[in-house]
């Protein structure tokens, strides 16, 4: 018998100004350290050269986390996911804030769009979509979970 858990749906405080300043602000250097010996260990795991683009964003900020999206916007999804999916939940320097107690599965979003469309409330499934997708820090389309 196979057991999958999925994906699941959280909502965390990030910045009042957004992500993109919450990930600027955060503790990159220690990142870049943690990510750096998760790439030794597990190399099939992470986008070959990401630590080196990580490095551009350590150094440079903002400008070096444009540049990087310019050149590899999927190392900058993949560098996004590694930060908010696994190192603020081992970092204590990195932890977050829950918005709330909400932790559902995302098939339970999908369900619940999908009623939303076949009620004809398009403007309510596409905010649930957006809520649940999300979008890039630099970029303007929603990306779905993997």
């Amino acid at each position: 018998m196979e057991v999958n858990i999925g994906i699941r749906v959280t909502f965390s405080i990030g910045s009042s100004d957004g992500r993109l300043s919450h990930f600027l602000n955060a503790p990159l250097g220690a990142y870049l350290v943690w990510y750096t010996d998760a790439v030794a260990a597990f190399p099939e795991d992470f986008k070959p050269g990401s630590v080196a683009l990580l490095q551009r964003i350590v150094w440079e900020g903002r400008a070096g986390l444009e540049a990087v999206n310019a050149q590899a916007p999927d190392v900058v999804d993949d560098l996004l996911g590694w930060y908010y999916g696994h190192f603020t939940a081992v970092s204590s320097q990195a932890k977050l804030t829950r918005a709330s107690g909400i932790n559902i599965g995302y098939r339970h979003f999908q369900a619940l769009e999908a009623m939303f469309q076949q009620m004809g409330q398009e403007e309510a499934s596409h905010l649930l979509s957006y809520l649940a997708t999300g979008r890039p820090i630099l970029g303007a389309r929603p990306v779905p979970p993997v």
